[in-house]
């Protein structure tokens, strides 16, 4: 099977590495282990299953499997798998949310052609459960939060 240079992933944080810092690359970058920072990707973003992140991410497209912690920025759509936690802010043109995915944050639909957005609201702590319509959230997180599970990263 050939794959075309857009669908190689080219920068991994594998599982079992933790990392800390800045990166700023064109491609696909996937985490699978533990990362804390900020992402500049020209490209995709995946957050693998097992991946443990606390950043900022601007990319084009985002995938989140695994737990979440910060601002998610992306120019063409986020989304969010039914194994994944998120805590903190979205902004995206499409929002993709699976069943069983657990949010606290804040959710923004973006509009592609003017740059604005349109937030949908709801407060609290929420659960799209099996069998429901996926949903966009509006949410406040807590810094003590985010904190919370950067300081959960370092100590393991």
């Amino acid at each position: 099977m050939y794959f075309s240079e857009d669908e190689i992933v080219n920068s991994i944080v594998g599982p079992g590495t933790r990392f800390k810092g800045e990166i700023e690359l064109s491609g696909i970058f996937r985490v699978d282990g533990d990362y804390i920072g900020s992402l500049r990707i020209d490209g995709q973003v995946i957050i693998g299953s097992r991946a443990r992140a606390a950043c900022t991410i601007h990319a084009n497209s985002v995938v989140v499997g695994g737990v979440f912690c910060g601002n998610i920025v992306a120019k063409e759509r986020v989304i969010l798998l039914s194994s994944c936690v998120v805590i903190g802010s979205v902004m995206a043109p499409t929002l993709v949310v699976e069943e069983g995915t657990l949010l606290h944050g804040e959710f923004m639909i973006t509009n592609k052609k003017a740059g604005t957005y349109s937030p949908v609201k709801k407060k609290g702590f929420s659960y799209v459960p099996e069998g429901a319509q996926s949903s966009s959230f509006l949410f406040s997180p807590k810094e003590r939060e985010i904190s919370h599970v950067e300081k959960e990263i370092n100590s393991d």
